[in-house]
């Protein structure tokens, strides 16, 4: 019985992950031409994680944005597809 909940609970962590990995893949192609803040936003958000930022605090304010968006884009894919999941076992 435990193998078999430890088993599901990693299948279910692979289905996100693979999410997130088909996500941050579309997304990473689209948004590097096109970028989700603009560079005002960007550096409101490299004051907050330090007094004085680089240039490089800057850029990392694009990545944790878009990692941001795509672990929330993730999230909804995986929620509505356990959904779908348990919608079509049930019948």
């Amino acid at each position: 019985m435990v193998i078999r909940k430890l088993a599901h609970s990693l299948l279910k962590l692979s289905l996100f992950i693979a999410f997130f990995c088909v996500v941050s893949w579309v997304d990473v192609r689209y948004f590097a031409e096109h970028p989700m803040i603009n560079n005002d936003t960007a550096i409101k958000i490299a004051h907050g994680f330090s007094t004085e930022p680089t240039p490089e605090d800057i850029y990392f304010s694009y990545d944790y944005v878009l990692v941001g968006f795509n672990l929330i884009l993730s999230t909804i894919l995986y929620l509505i597809t356990v959904k779908l999941i348990k919608i079509v076992r049930s019948k």
